[in-house]
């Protein structure tokens, strides 16, 4: 474009063409995301389709079972596919954007949803139950086949998971979850619905294992609560950080501070030449500083 513009006027005709194309790049997000937003409503109004169909026309899902439109939207591509427990413990009402953030993806424009800090866990079975809960709601909402989903299915999952929390532990049944809902696009190679992996227990072995604690969190879903007390820092990490809170002490450098501990700034040296020492810390010995050392001449 600066090539049919005078060599002259090049200069000031650059930062009119930074302008026109930013505008550009603005008017095209603009109309990125009102296609996005137009697509967005039409989805959840064929999701409630779905649920009306199932439950009645009268039926309204509560919005804070709803997960997160970019959950929905994983799942309606694949409702096979295994998203973690812990990513359903924001809803769609939620004000909470923990760790998530829209961004445009530059190679294609449109706007993703990246993580910008760690994922949250899950710390009770409460929380379990909430997460599961809103993924049963997503797989209603997504599935417009009676036959692939059951509410039964899904009710007798829940009891079996709660009774293992109760056996043996949370940690314990979270995992267990984790393990064998993951394996749900497997099954779903053989043959079995989410009805049939729900209801029927196609992994016996892996359900020995939570009973006896033989299952490792190595995707670290669940948070411990020795993990969330924060460790008390030890005397000495105490007065160092008290320390670097206070200022330096002039007399120290030479040698004339006679308050020891209670002195309120800190002992230490700025020049490598000068041994300041006050006569209360025994520790080390003093030498006198270089001041000291001329009186007596001076006094002579």
């Amino acid at each position: 474009m600066t090539n049919r513009v005078a060599e002259a006027d090049r200069e000031a005709f650059k930062p009119y063409a930074l302008t026109l194309a930013d505008r550009a790049k603005a008017a095209q997000s603009a109309k990125r995301r009102k296609a996005e937003s137009e697509r967005e409503k039409e989805d959840f109004e064929k999701f409630n389709n779905n649920i009306q169909a199932r439950f009645g026309p009268d039926i309204k899902v509560p919005a804070t079972l709803v997960p997160p439109y970019r959950l929905l939207n994983r799942l309606a591509s694949s409702p096979y596919d295994h998203i973690a427990a812990p990513e359903f413990l924001a809803s769609a009402a939620s004000t909470e954007r923990r760790g998530i953030q829209q961004a445009e993806d530059v190679n294609t424009g449109k706007t993703v949803a990246i993580r910008t800090g760690k994922a949250r866990k899950i710390s009770s079975l409460p929380q379990w139950v909430e997460c599961y809960c809103r993924w049963c709601t997503g797989i209603f909402m997504v599935c417009g086949n009676k036959s692939e989903v059951n509410s039964l299915a899904m009710f007798k999952y829940l009891l079996k998971v709660i009774q293992l929390a109760e056996k043996r532990n949370v940690e314990a049944a979270v995992i267990y979850d984790h393990k064998y809902r993951g394996s749900l696009i497997g099954y779903h190679q053989q043959g079995h619905t989410i009805s049939e992996v729900l209801h029927s227990d196609l992994d016996p072995s892996l359900y020995i294992s939570a009973q006896f604690g033989g299952l490792e969190d190595v995707d670290h879903l669940f948070e411990k609560a020795h993990d969330k007390v924060p460790k008390e820092p030890s005397k000495d990490n105490k007065r160092s950080q008290k320390d670097s809170d206070r200022g330096v002490c002039i007399y120290y450098q030479t040698g004339d501070c006679n308050r020891g501990e209670r002195c309120p700034f800190e002992h230490i040296l700025l020049k490598k030449t000068k041994v300041g020492r006050s006569f209360y810390d025994t520790d080390e010995k003093a030498e006198p500083s270089a001041s000291r050392k001329s009186e007596p001449s001076r006094k002579n």
